[in-house]
């Protein structure tokens, strides 16, 4: 197994355990770039600090494993948190979920905790 083998991150998000991943394969790529753009462009402007809450929204939504509705953005649970707390606490979680997906990342990488959420940038 190499360092970069996984896939999805295991978050702490409005206080539960909860996965998140953008799935692979050809029909999701489509969704996700329909809904997002191009996730590379997408990864490079979060980097820069240059995206909307609504697109950190949306990766959450698109990623969020066991939601019925995810592909159609439809996602409660997402819209309850972030109701609660600002989207840019989430930042780190949608670096970690856009790295999954598109370099696989280092399962030592592969958390996020909201109650540190700041702490995880460093």
């Amino acid at each position: 197994m190499s360092d970069r083998d996984c896939s999805e991150i295991t978050a702490v998000f409005g206080g539960r355990s909860v996965t998140f991943r953008l799935e692979p394969g050809a029909h999701w790529s489509e969704i996700i770039t329909a809904w997002l753009g191009p996730p590379l462009a997408l990864q490079h402007r979060a980097i820069a600090g240059q995206w909307s809450p609504a697109e950190i929204a949306a990766v959450l939504k698109l990623a969020y494993v066991g939601a019925p509705l995810r592909a159609a953005m439809q996602v409660p649970e997402v819209d309850d948190v972030l109701e609660r707390r600002p989207a840019g606490t989430y930042a780190v979680l949608v670096l970690r979920i856009l790295e999954a997906y598109l370099f696989g990342i280092d399962p030592r990488d592969a958390t996020f905790d909201e109650r540190d959420a700041y702490g995880a940038a460093a």
